[in-house]
């Protein structure tokens, strides 16, 4: 995905790595020292975490530390999960991680991320649950891409109609009907048959 976003749209990602996401529950990244010679994490209690395996998937490099050393650190509500055993981290090797990485650490970037988690991600739980952008009706990054597009314009069309229900105080109007009749007209496209969604797909191009 990053590759995609980064060199295909032309688009800078603020996309944390794995095990990011919990910072302030637990000893981010920055905490621990890495060692190029060796290839290894010392922890802020000095052990060493190992390389583990590459995701070349993901693009990063996974270490961890050994079980009993995390277990029975002193520092280990601090560094693992309650259920963890031991401490993985992710480290990026290739370029669009580290591009995703830099933008992610730079002003600009915080910004984005803290508008993600309280603006963004309701919409994508919202896509997901109620529209069905859980799953992708066709194959190929061109077709998911305009179910994507149609999800998002059902989003914004419902959010225009709650917008004129709070203006006229939930008064009829033929614009209200309009918009709501678009919303469920794009909806029915991305639950029909394949035949139904390529002509839609038809009308992208």
């Amino acid at each position: 995905m990053p590759v995609f976003l980064q060199d295909e749209k032309g688009m800078k990602t603020a996309i944390p790595l794995p095990g990011d996401f919990k910072k302030g529950k637990r000893f981010p990244r920055e905490r621990f020292a890495y060692d190029e010679d060796s290839d290894s994490y010392t922890c802020p209690a000095g052990k060493t975490l190992k390389r583990k395996t590459i995701s070349t998937k993901k693009k990063i490099v996974i270490y961890r530390g050994k079980q009993e050393d995390c277990l029975s650190c002193a520092l280990s509500n601090k560094c693992i999960g309650k259920t963890a055993k031991a401490r993985h981290l992710a480290r990026p090797y290739a370029d669009v991680r580290i591009k995703a990485e830099e933008f992610r650490k730079s002003e600009k970037g915080k910004g984005i991320f803290a508008a993600r988690k309280t603006v963004l991600e309701g919409l994508f739980g919202e896509a997901k649950r109620c529209h069905g952008l859980r799953r992708a009706k066709q194959r190929g990054v061109e077709k998911v891409e305009i179910q994507a597009l149609l999800t998002a314009t059902v989003l914004n069309i419902k959010r225009l109609l709650k917008g004129l229900e709070n203006a006229t105080g939930g008064a009829e109007s033929r614009l209200a009907s309009g918009l709501s009749n678009l919303a469920g007209s794009l909806l029915g496209a991305l639950s029909r048959s394949n035949r139904r969604f390529a002509l839609v797909e038809d009308r992208f191009h």
